[in-house]
């Protein structure tokens, strides 16, 4: 009696194993190979860098040669350029200062747009306080009135800048004579010749 019970138990026994594993097995009877291990997907490193800062001293140069050019480009684009380069609290005073401006030299100059070339020879700076500066900018203006003999004259500008949404930006806006240099002997160039060798030129930024 004990040899037939040991040997359903064995049979019993050997029976479960089969299903075991029959169900750890993938169709087909065969263990699949392991898979390659899940893939570490890192993001790619991207350097970022700050721009650069403009300094005070750029944007007083930067800004003289956006006025020179408002004679040339007409006061609707240049009443936009200047509210642009002004102060919050600024931009309709030199906007209204700019419209004065350009209205007296189309009286004087009549016939054309004049065309005006700013050259900064020496600049002055100091520090108000972290957020003001005060520009004063020695500069050479060519001046080309339409159907006039071109003329040089010798400036001394003096910009008030304040740090505004990110950028240096124009507050208040002077101009006066400046030290004028004794004048090279010799005749000076024809107006035709001087636009054509200056065409194209703008104030040299630092």
């Amino acid at each position: 009696m004990r040899r037939p019970s040991r040997t359903t138990a064995i049979r019993v026994a050997a029976m479960v194993g089969l299903v075991v594993i029959g169900r750890s097995l993938p169709a087909g009877g065969r263990a699949a190979p392991p898979g390659p291990p899940p893939h570490e997907i890192r993001p790619a490193r991207v350097e970022i860098r700050p721009a650069p800062v403009e300094t005070a001293r750029a944007a007083s140069q930067r800004i003289l040669d956006a006025y020179a050019s408002y004679p040339r480009i007409g006061p609707t684009e240049a009443e936009k350029s200047v509210r642009d380069l002004a102060t919050t609290a600024a931009a309709d005073r030199l906007a209204a200062d700019l419209r004065a401006d350009l209205a007296r030299l189309a009286v004087g100059y009549a016939g054309g747009a004049t065309q005006v070339w700013a050259g900064p020879l020496a600049i002055r700076e100091t520090a108000v306080n972290q957020l003001v500066r005060r520009e004063e900018v020695w500069f050479a203006r060519v001046v080309v009135p339409p159907g006039r003999a071109p003329y040089v004259e010798w400036r001394l500008a003096v910009l008030g800048l304040v740090w505004e949404r990110d950028r240096w930006r124009l507050d208040t806006f002077d101009e006066s004579p400046g030290p004028r240099p004794a004048e090279m002997l010799g005749a000076p160039d024809s107006a035709v010749e001087l636009i054509g060798r200056l065409d194209g030129f703008s104030a040299e930024r630092s």
